[in-house]
């Protein structure tokens, strides 16, 4: 079964990489990560395996994890990612999301908005919004 999904994850890196010089660091993991789940939604049952899947040493998995790994050194060294953020954290983000989007079909072009919220939080950076802590502070009296 791994076999059968080594070409498109092949090509996936290798799109990935044709890129390289065309995006941000920051841009060029949100993109790997929007391309990953979008495959990895495409065959049933993968999203819940993709952690297992990318593990299994055909070209298409190596060449996959190296180029998420290439990428999030890029990003980390760029100062787009932190530097406590590991490979195998990006893998159970798409994990998840793939997980949500095989449960509901119709959520499928949401991918973007999903690997956005991770990338972002859900917390308000606008600094003339309150931040959430102050909307529900108690009241001194």
């Amino acid at each position: 079964m791994e076999r059968f999904y080594s070409a498109p994850l092949q090509q996936l890196a290798q799109t990935s990489l044709a890129r390289n010089a065309d995006l941000a660091p920051g841009d060029a993991v949100r993109a790997y990560l929007e391309e990953l789940a979008s495959n990895t939604s495409i065959y049933q049952s993968l999203a819940a395996s993709i952690g297992a899947v990318i593990q299994c040493g055909t070209p298409g998995c190596n060449a996959i994890t190296a180029e998420g790994q290439r990428l999030l050194q890029r990003g980390q060294e760029g100062g787009a990612i932190r530097s406590d953020v590991t490979y195998e954290d990006l893998i159970y983000v798409v994990t998840a999301i793939s997980i949500a989007i095989d449960a509901d079909r119709s959520t499928t072009s949401r991918i973007g908005h999903m690997v956005d919220l991770f990338l972002n939080g859900i917390s308000v950076k606008d600094p003339d919004q309150a931040p959430i802590a102050f909307l529900f502070s108690p009241v001194v009296q």
